[in-house]
């Protein structure tokens, strides 16, 4: 979430948006062990002295199909509903 003209947040600290896609490129390059599942922990917003992890745990499928789920503590500061056609 980014507000900086509302609430003075210029960079999401930690994004489970960027995790997600991360575990998944990081299994299809080979960077990690194929495994039935996988868990990894992103390390977010160090630099920036609020440091945050994001959980993540991967189950590969067949082809590029990925089961991914990403987790940790939130502070919620926005909600909302997307209806897909």
């Amino acid at each position: 979430m980014f507000a900086p003209h509302t609430s003075g947040i210029s960079k999401d600290l930690a994004t489970g948006s960027a995790s997600g896609p991360l575990g998944a490129y990081l299994l299809r390059h080979g960077c990690v062990n194929a495994a039935p599942e996988i868990r990894l922990i992103s390390e977010q917003g160090t630099k920036m002295v609020r440091q945050s992890f994001g959980h993540l745990r991967l189950r590969p499928g067949s082809g590029d199909a990925v089961a991914n789920e990403v987790g940790g503590s939130t502070v919620p500061v926005l909600e909302g509903v997307l209806h897909l056609p």
